[in-house]
């Protein structure tokens, strides 16, 4: 997804929205001049995605979903 919104105000909204349900925890993945990147991971059992990236380069902010997958049972 690409976000509206500059790199500050898309992560202030997803620590806001996060803070508010909690199931997440952030950390960076990289600070550089002309990059930037944010991954959040999720805490709940029950969330159907495992992890978020936000990442900025060039102005243009774009959000990954990495959704969770399914556990499979052997037998």
């Amino acid at each position: 997804y690409e976000s509206p919104r500059s790199y500050d105000e898309t992560i202030d909204y997803y620590r806001r929205y996060f803070r508010s349900r909690g199931g997440a925890k952030w950390r960076n993945i990289v600070n550089l001049p002309t990059i930037r990147a944010k991954h959040i991971y999720s805490t709940s059992r029950k969330a159907a995605w495992q992890g978020i990236n936000i990442y900025e380069h060039r102005g243009r902010v774009r959000i990954y979903v990495i959704p969770k997958t399914p556990q499979v049972k052997t037998p």
